[in-house]
C-alpha cells in the first residue's frame, strides 16, 4: 500500500508539480500548526479538553500554500537554470542562496502573521481601516525577539536538508525528501509565531489580539 500510494504521489509530481506541491504543503502545515498548538496545550498543564484553533491553523496554511511554496518552488527552479551542474560549488551556492532568502522570508512571515488577524477583520467589514502603526510594532518586536533564533535553526535545518536534496534528488522530487523536514519546521514557525513578546511595552496591543481571536473561536 505504501509503496503504491509513493508512485501515485511521484506521477503526481511529475504531471502537477505545482498544484501537487501546494497540496502537500496543505497538508504538512496543518500538521505542523496542530502539533504546535498541541505542544502549547500540553505546557499550559491544563484541565481543559484540547481543540484545534482553526483560524489560526488557516493563518500558517494560507502563508505555505499561496506564498511560502510557490516562492520556493520558482526559486529552486531559477536555482537549476542558474547552477545546472551538480558540483560541490554549486551545491553549496544554492544552499546559501536558499538560506539568504529565508532571512527575507522570515520577516516577511512575521509580518504577515501580525497583519492577518486585521486583514481578515478588514476583509469582513469588523473594522473601518487597518491599524497599520500596530501592526508595524508588533512585526518589529517579533522580528527583534525571534528573527535571529529562526535564522540560526534555519540554517541549522534546512542546510543539511538541502545539500542533500540539491546533490542527490532530482527536482520534481524534491518535495518527498523534503516533506518529512517540513512537518518540523512548520512546527517550529508556529511555535515562534505565537510566543509571547519580551518587551511589556506591547501588552495592551497583545491583549487586543488575543481578543480578536477569542471572538473567532466563539
Amino acid at each position: 500500500m505504501l509503496r503504491s500510494a509513493a508512485k501515485s504521489y511521484t506521477r503526481a509530481l511529475e504531471r502537477h508539480p505545482l498544484t501537487t506541491n501546494l497540496a502537500s504543503a496543505f497538508v504538512i502545515f496543518t500538521i505542523g500548526d496542530i502539533s504546535a498548538q498541541y505542544i502549547e496545550h500540553q505546557e499550559r498543564r491544563t484541565a481543559q479538553p484540547f481543540m484545534v484553533d482553526t483560524f489560526r491553523s488557516g493563518k500558517l496554511i494560507n502563508w505555505s500554500v499561496f506564498i511560502y511554496t510557490p516562492v520556493f518552488y520558482k526559486l529552486y527552479q531559477y536555482f537549476d537554470i542558474w547552477w545546472p551542474k551538480k558540483t560541490p560549488i554549486n551545491i553549496a551556492r544554492k544552499v546559501l542562496g536558499a538560506s539568504a532568502s529565508a532571512i527575507p522570508t522570515n520577516a516577511i512571515f512575521f509580518g504577515y502573521n501580525a497583519a492577518y488577524p486585521h486583514l481578515v477583520d478588514y476583509a469582513l467589514g469588523d473594522i473601518e481601516t487597518l491599524p497599520v502603526q500596530r501592526i508595524y510594532d508588533e512585526t518589529k518586536e517579533k522580528c527583534s525577539d525571534e528573527l535571529v533564533n529562526t535564522i540560526q535553526a534555519s540554517m541549522t535545518l534546512w542546510w543539511p536538508v538541502n545539500a542533500a536534496n540539491f546533490a542527490f534528488v532530482p527536482g520534481t522530487y524534491r518535495s518527498v525528501w523534503t516533506s518529512a523536514w517540513s512537518v518540523v519546521w512548520s512546527t517550529y514557525l508556529s511555535l515562534i509565531a505565537h510566543r509571547p513578546p519580551t518587551n511589556t511595552t506591547t501588552e495592551s496591543s497583545q491583549m487586543k489580539h488575543k481578543q480578536l481571536l477569542q471572538r473567532r473561536t466563539l
